[in-house]
């Protein structure tokens, strides 16, 4: 796993993996993309995604939104 964050690339080892060899801070995600940024995401992705980061940007609705569509 790469430990450096494509948006701020700062090194931290708790990033959400958006692709295939692309990790960033949940942060990081979600003030570029916003809610989009949960798309970018594998269900694995979204259920460990941080619900306070979420919360945080409020978008923890966008967040469970997108889980009950994964789980349909």
């Amino acid at each position: 796993m790469s430990n450096t964050c494509r948006l701020c690339h700062k090194f931290d080892e708790h990033l959400v993996r958006y692709g295939i060899r692309h990790y960033a801070h949940a942060d990081c995600g979600l003030q570029k993309w916003g809610a989009q940024f949960f798309n970018k995401l594998s269900q694995y992705e979204c259920e460990q995604f941080p619900a306070m980061v979420a919360s945080r940007h409020k978008l923890l609705p966008a967040l469970e939104a997108r889980l009950a569509s994964l789980r349909a």
